[in-house]
């Protein structure tokens, strides 16, 4: 493999591979941000019980 060939694939696997670290980033924030949601739910359901007086 000459140089230029050599080079072109080294950039396109880091690019490949930046892709994939976005990809996985992406999913581990979208599943924070459901987890925050649950708790921020819950705790808004238990100010509402104790707002009613249970």
């Amino acid at each position: 493999m000459n140089k230029a060939n050599q080079q072109f694939s080294e950039k396109q696997l880091s690019i490949n591979v930046s892709d994939e670290v976005s990809a996985r980033l992406d999913n581990f924030f979208d599943e924070d941000n459901m987890l925050l949601e649950a708790s921020c739910s819950a705790h808004e359901a238990n100010n509402n019980l104790v707002n009613f007086g249970y």
